[in-house]
Order: C-alpha cells, then structure tokens, then sequence
C-alpha cells in the first residue's frame, strides 16, 4: 500500500528527508513489543494500527522477531534503495517469488510425509508438478530482476563518462535477461556485456559468471512451458525421491557418491536445492556489484531491515542447509523449524 507524500513525516520508521522520489509501501512494522501499521484515510492522512500477528508477509523490524522469518539482502537492497514507482511494483512481484519457493518446498516435504497416503499412483505426479512449478518461478526471478535493472539503468542512472553515458542512453538495456546474454545463440562475454549497455566491468562480469546457469534453468523452464514436456520419473523411496541422474532435467548438475540411493538414481533434494539457491545466488551478485559502482539513494528506513514471513520458511531454510551438504535426504531433515538462520541464507546476506 502507498502513502502519499504529504503524510511520510509521520511515519517514525521512515526517513522522508532522503526519499529522492521514491515510493514508500506501507508494510506492518514490529517496534520491539507489538506489531503496527498505518493505514491511509480520509483526505490522505495515515493512521497507526495495531495488530495481533502477521502470517505471510513482509516487514520491517531491528531484527528477525522469529528464527524463520528470512532476511533475503537483494529484497531488502530493492526495498531500501531502489523503490521508485515502477521498480517497487516489481519488488513486489520479486517478493511473491520467494513466498512460491518456499511454498514448493513446503509441498515437497508434505508430499515425502505423506506419501503412504498419497499413494504410488499420484505420488510422481505431484512431485514433477512443484519441479515444474520451481522452474518457472526461478525463470520468473531472474526476469523481474532484469527488469528492476534495465529500469534503473535506464531512468535513474547518470554517467560521468561522456562516451560511457552517451552509450547507456543509445542502447538502454532490456529487461529480458536473455536478451542481455546472448548474441545470436552464443554468450557473450563480459566485455562484450559492458561494451553494448555501457555497464561497469564488475557487473558485466556477474552476468557473463551466472548466464550458463540461467541457460540450464532456460532451457529446462522452455521444456515445461513451450514444449509440453515433463520431467522424467521420480521414484519415492523410504529415503525420499528419487531421479535418473543421466536425464535431461538433471544430468547437467554435479552428483556425488553421497547422493545416490544405488547405482541409478539420486535423491533429488541437492538438485531442487541448486536451482533455488542458484538462482538467489545469481540475482543477488548481479545486483550487489552494481551497488558497489553506482551511488544509490540512502536507506528508506534506515533503522530497519526487511524480513519475510512465511508459514513455509522452514521448509526453504531446510531446503538451503541441503544447499551446504548436511541433509541430502528427506527424511534426514529436522522436524522442527531451524533455531538458526542457514549457511546457504548467511552466505548472501554477507554481500550485504
């Protein structure tokens, strides 16, 4: 929800003296011993709120008010520092992403509990259903994030180079991310990334590292969504699920001896882990170079940081440990929510 200009002042949590043009949301706030949030009233005023507790959300405070809300640094960075109108709608939708991730984990986890239930006959369906899902959901991130930066890139950003700047305005960059990759239907490098969109080395050099794994999610997402195609059978197993470690879905990702149930089929968590925290992993070194080369707007709510609240954020943080190597199996993991943030979470929020 926006507030309008006129009534930021208000607002305690907000700094509205550094604002640059930019959109506040309103999102539910945790002062230290309750939860708070202003609403828009007659004639544009706000007013405070008390509520009880939030479910699916997300929301600033001084720190997680519990062991699972999540702190993703690219979301907060966006939240921060870059909500202008436009990329703030966007951020929104980036928001919505994660709450799918998490969701899908949540879902894999209940399907391995109550497989017996279940049963055999809709078990695989409803597996390959969430891998589809997953797919199409990291496809969808790494274009939202594409878009938040060929918009700033293009409208709020002001080269000191000459040649530079009259570059960036000549080619503005797009908001696919694949069109910003290839050339044709080869990679281009980072110098020839930075040379057309006129964008510093370090950044160039973020897309040229994580474009082949976007290729491998590309392709795959296109098998689902053009092509009709699903992914080959999953096997349940008093383990968890299983897959063919030579088929096309999964045979480009590094198996180890750890992650085999026998000699032909692998667990499929460190698989699902990869493309998740791949994605976040990509999405987040692109955007923090380009942070530390661009001078952005200061902190909205400099007091604060941004959290997500989900029902199924256990299941993602689980889902982030498999990431590092402890859990490769379902049934390995906790049955209770982590006391602790993840290694694979702590990992990006140090570019913070």
């Amino acid at each position: 929800m926006e507030a309008p200009f006129s009534t930021l002042a208000d607002l305690p949590h907000i700094d509205s003296s550094q604002l640059a043009g930019r959109t506040v949301y309103l999102v539910p706030v945790w002062s230290g011993s309750a939860w708070e949030i202003w609403l828009p009233v007659e004639e544009g005023k706000l007013v405070k709120v008390s509520i009880v507790d939030i479910i699916r959300s997300h929301y600033l405070a001084k720190e997680a008010v519990k062991a699972d809300d999540v702190h993703i640094p690219m979301l907060e960075f966006m939240w921060q520092h870059m909500s202008w109108g436009p990329i703030a709608k966007v951020t929104s939708n980036i928001a919505q992403d994660f709450h799918q991730m998490a969701t899908s984990a949540a879902k894999l986890e209940h399907y391995y509990q109550a497989r017996d239930t279940i049963g055999q006959d809709l078990i695989a369906t409803f597996v390959n259903s969430e891998i589809e899902h997953l797919l199409v959901v990291a496809r969808s991130l790494f274009d939202l994030l594409q878009e938040s930066m060929a918009l700033f890139w293009k409208n709020y950003v002001r080269l000191l180079d000459p040649v530079a700047e009259k570059g960036r305005k000549e080619r503005p960059m797009q908001s696919s991310f694949r069109t910003v990759i290839l050339e044709g239907n080869n990679l281009r490098t980072a110098a020839e990334i930075a040379r057309r969109y006129s964008l510093p080395a370090t950044t160039a050099e973020m897309y040229a590292k994580h474009a082949p794994f976007f290729m491998k999610v590309r392709g795959a997402r296109d098998q689902v969504v053009h092509n009709g195609t699903t992914p080959d059978s999953v096997f349940t197993t008093e383990r968890g699920f299983c897959v063919d470690p030579k088929a096309p879905y999964f045979r480009d990702f590094q198996w180890t001896k750890e992650h085999h149930y026998n000699e032909s089929i692998v667990t499929l968590v460190p698989w699902v882990a990869w493309l998740v925290g791949g994605t976040l992993e990509a999405c987040s070194d692109i955007l923090f170079s380009l942070s530390g080369q661009v001078q952005f707007p200061s902190a909205m709510s400099p007091a604060h940081h941004l959290f997500l609240r989900d029902p199924a954020n256990p299941a993602l943080l689980r889902l982030a440990e498999a990431a590092q190597g402890p859990h490769h199996w379902w049934h390995e993991a906790p049955a209770a929510p982590l006391e602790t943030p993840s290694p694979a979470i702590a990992a990006i929020t140090e570019q913070s």
